[in-house]
């Protein structure tokens, strides 16, 4: 979806977008309720927002993606200046957006902003697939979750009662695999990025968090340098997944953060179950 009170920006990429057979695309003025509405009814998939000339005001009319992205698989492109793009990101709600420059448009990264999206929504569908037979008819997204990078939301069980576990992990092979082993004894929530975890838990609870090592060193480092500071967070019990060839790396890079637990690959579900109830003292 092409949208966006810049009618000369969205006429360019539409002109771009017409040669490329890979993608669909429609367009929508940057009225708020003609906006919602067509949004809800064609459930894009990308949408390019093209300011021009923004106030505080006709940047509200976005808010509605907010939380609209916590239910579909959706990515949040803004082309804009360098003053529009400074007032957007000052006033918008939303937190996961890509910003491309407009003076000129840079085509070789849209695109490979475009690629990069299907690639992850290929990998997502695969895992929703794979998981589709566990939500029931009336199943809806908790109200307390976040969205992932391109706005997937990460709750796989909906029962309340369970200790809550945070899987950072961002192979879907291993995600299906942990989340096949937790998914009865407790509730669980995907992130597949430090920054989205930290965002996640900036703005929920949970009781433990599982953090795969294959993720760059330096993005773990981040993150729990980011996380043992926040007073809500310092106590907040972690396990490492890594390789077996690498424990002995992990444990001297990240022993100084105080991690609950190591484990090695291929994960076991007993250990793993077991472990998780040690740490939140369930046994």
């Amino acid at each position: 979806m092409i949208t966006g009170r810049s009618r000369r920006i969205s006429d360019h990429i539409c002109e771009h977008l017409e040669h490329e057979t890979n993608f669909e695309f429609i367009r929508c003025w940057a009225d708020k309720e003609a906006f919602t509405t067509l949004v809800q009814k064609e459930k894009p998939t990308v949408i390019i927002i093209c300011l021009g000339y923004e106030s505080t005001d006709s940047i509200v009319v976005y808010d509605y993606l907010g939380d609209y992205v916590k239910t579909r698989p959706v990515a949040i492109i803004v082309a804009a200046n360098d003053q529009d793009t400074i007032v957007f990101s000052e006033n918008t709600r939303l937190r996961k957006v890509s910003y491309i420059p407009t003076k000129p448009i840079p085509y070789n990264i849209l695109y490979s902003k475009l690629e990069t999206i299907e690639k992850k929504l290929k990998a997502i569908v695969q895992i929703d697939e794979t998981i589709e037979d566990d939500f029931d008819d009336s199943y809806e997204p908790d109200t307390d979750i976040t969205e992932n990078e391109i706005g997937i939301p990460a709750p796989i069980s909906s029962n309340t009662d369970k200790k809550k576990i945070l899987i950072v992990e961002k192979n879907p092979d291993q995600i299906i695999l942990i989340r096949q082993y937790l998914k009865d004894d407790f509730k669980v929530y995907i992130t597949r990025s430090c920054p989205d975890a930290y965002d996640f838990l900036e703005e929920n609870k949970v009781d433990l968090v599982l953090l795969d090592y294959s993720l760059t060193e330096l993005e773990i480092t981040l993150f729990l340098k980011r996380i043992r500071v926040p007073l809500k967070h310092m106590h907040l019990p972690i396990i490492i997944l890594s390789d077996k060839n690498t424990k002995d790396n992990v444990i001297r890079v990240l022993n100084s953060f105080n991690p609950q637990a190591y484990l090695t690959k291929p994960i076991k579900k007993p250990e793993l179950i077991s472990k998780i109830k040690e740490i939140l003292n369930e046994n």
